[in-house]
This record gives structure tokens, sequence and C-alpha cells, in this order.
């Protein structure tokens, strides 16, 4: 089980995983380090686990929304957040920055308003 939890990178071997699986640390936290988002489908009990939540987290910040809320005010766990918070901007910001790269460097065809053939502008 634990080769299934480990190369799924959408958590579907914890869903389908049996309650005692669900409530197994080593295979739960293997699970949560491939897909953050099987955070869903652990044990309520590891839900309030913190290196499980922060495991979790790190490999998808959607999961913070699975941890218990006991758990959120862990400090490590507030870490984790606030990194996952941090590294989201950045990614924004270097996504926003290659559309306008790329954006920059577009050239396109327009058809030439008075009939003739189309015409290039651009950079």
């Amino acid at each position: 089980m634990l080769a299934a939890v480990t190369n799924d990178p959408f958590g579907q071997a914890a869903r389908f995983a049996a309650d005692e699986l669900r409530g197994d640390r080593s295979v739960m936290l293997a699970a949560v380090s491939a897909c953050g988002m099987a955070l869903v489908h652990v044990s309520d009990g590891l839900k309030r686990d913190t290196e499980v939540c922060i495991a979790a987290i790190q490999s998808d910040p959607r999961a913070a929304a699975a941890v218990g809320s006991a758990t959120r005010e862990d400090p490590g766990v507030q870490a984790a957040l606030q990194e996952a918070a941090e590294r989201r901007a950045r990614d924004e910001e270097e996504k926003a920055r290659e559309e306008e790269e790329e954006d920059e460097g577009e050239v396109g065809l327009f058809p030439d308003p008075w009939g003739g053939a189309l015409e290039q502008v651009g950079t």
C-alpha cells in the first residue's frame, strides 16, 4: 500500500483505502506527501496530526481546508500556511511576467481595411 500512495499524484489510493489504512500514520503521511489533497481522506485523528497536516500543505496548499481547526492554530501549521501563501504569490507573479513577455513578442496579421492584402503588425 505504501508504494501505491507514494506513486499516486491524485490521492485516489487514500480515497479507496480501508479505514484501518486511513488511520495508519506512515501510510497516510506518504499519501499526503505525494498528494496534499489526500488529507481529505485520512482519519479524523490524523487530520489533527501536525506533521501530517504540514506535509499535506507543503504538497498542496489547498489541503489547508481539510486541516482540523485546532491543528490550524499550531505554529508549525501556521508557518506552512504562510510559506504556501508566499510561494503561491511568487508563482502568480512569475506567471504574469511570462505572459507579459509572450504578449510583447506577438505578431498578428490583420486585414487591410481597404480590401487589400493582409498586413503584418506587431513588434
